[in-house]
């Protein structure tokens, strides 16, 4: 599956991601895997985040944050 990695340093990549997909991603997102459903992306979009994220005070992902809320 082709995905487009977005850090939270502004940089974007595309990569390929194998099966199963929750291991492929696991390193790049550095920990485990949950679905969001961004505002601003048309289906059959779908955005992965680190789900401890907040909890691992992460640091913020502008582009993701605005893909998912939208404009604040």
């Amino acid at each position: 599956m082709l995905g487009i990695v977005v850090t939270p340093h502004n940089t974007m990549y595309k990569q390929d991601f194998g099966k199963p997909l929750y291991a492929a991603v696991k390193p790049v997102l550095d920990g485990y895997m949950e679905i969001v459903r961004p505002v601003y992306l048309p289906e059959p979009f779908c955005i992965l985040v680190n789900e401890e994220g907040l909890l691992k005070h992460l640091p913020l992902n502008t582009v993701g944050s605005a893909w998912y809320n939208g404009p604040s």
